[in-house]
């Protein structure tokens, strides 16, 4: 009977433990603002990549062409979490590339954000006037 009473315990308590295991997402959330460090809304945002090993090509997927658009506070957010396994080490790099119009002036913005498993990462992406190249 205590042996019993002893597996139930223990089997309880590993449930209880592997239970509580919560995963938290993986979430990159990018500001963009311009040069005078002011949120800019409505500003078009792509997010790319792709291995830099060209021999884990194969294996990978490329994230290529998520398109957002920054809301009013400057904010894009998108969630990684679908690419992540609980307990997967290592962390990618994700491009991003913002492009507004404004009057007859461009204003592009590149940048990139690393990202850490089961965290918000963060990047700031700045917009300086393109400089035509004629």
């Amino acid at each position: 009977m205590k042996k019993l009473l002893y597996s139930i315990l223990l089997v309880s308590t590993f449930a209880f433990v592997i239970g509580c295991n919560k995963i938290n997402p993986t979430t990159a959330t990018i500001t963009v603002r311009g040069e005078d460090k002011q949120p800019l809304a409505n500003v078009p945002v792509t997010l790319n990549a792709t291995p830099g090993d060209n021999s884990k090509k194969a294996a990978y997927k490329p994230l290529t062409d998520i398109n957002l658009v920054s809301g009013s506070d400057g904010k894009v957010t998108y969630d990684f979490s679908s690419m992540y396994k609980s307990g997967q080490a290592g962390a990618g790099v994700i491009d991003i590339f913002a492009t507004k119009i404004i009057g007859s002036d461009t204003l592009e913005g590149i940048s990139h954000v690393n990202l850490e498993p089961q965290k918000n990462n963060e990047a700031i992406v700045t917009l300086v006037k393109k400089i035509s190249q004629n």
